[in-house]
């Protein structure tokens, strides 16, 4: 009885209404409070380690295109650029857990609700923590590619190339283009002015 007399009380109960909505706030902007600095270290550091797994896999297409082009006739001296679509996409292992509620209610109705949901499957890594276990990796697509080469300008030659990456690539003729390198260019390893 004492409780209850403490709760009718008006400036208590402004006190205790006043300290629940604080609560409520405080709550809801934990979400927009930053991370802690350990992971988003760890975001920073995976995001890195992305874009350089990207750059190398870029610098690889280059080098195997390149080494393609200069096996054909006329091309003589050639550079390759390649241009991707996104960084490598990663696809992570997933355990979904779906339900469904059907209700039965008068007069021959019933009401069906679904819920899903999914989770990360996690694995022991190396250093004893846990990680999450790795289904798939997606490579980024083509967008393009530049091939500047001594024989660009001789059509013949411009088609044998685009052929040749095309076909090397997975890519549409529309994606390639060739042309010729003039002298400004660059001539074993040296930028002429």
């Amino acid at each position: 009885m004492e409780k209850m007399r403490w709760l009718q009380d008006a400036s208590k109960q402004k006190w205790l209404v006043g300290a629940g909505i604080l609560l409520m706030a405080l709550i809801g902007l934990s979400v927009f409070f930053p991370k802690t600095k350990e992971e988003s270290v760890d975001v920073k550091k995976q995001e890195a380690e992305v874009k350089e797994e990207t750059k190398a896999y870029e610098e690889a297409l280059c080098a195997r295109v390149e080494e393609i082009v200069n096996c054909i006739s006329g091309v003589g001296q050639s550079h390759v650029s390649v241009t991707l679509d996104s960084g490598i996409e990663y696809v992570y292992a997933v355990e979904q857990r779906t339900d469904t509620d059907t209700t039965n209610q008068s007069n021959d109705v019933t009401s069906e609700r679904a819920s899903s949901e999914q989770k990360l499957i996690l694995v022991d890594d190396q250093n004893g923590g846990k990680t999450a276990l790795l289904r798939t990796t997606k490579l980024p697509k083509v967008r393009g590619v530049v091939v500047v080469c001594d024989g660009g300008a001789d059509p013949f030659v411009a088609a044998n190339v685009t052929e040749a990456v095309k076909t090397a690539l997975g890519i549409y003729s529309s994606q390639v283009c060739v042309v010729e390198r003039t002298d400004s260019t660059v001539k074993k390893g040296v930028t002429q002015p």
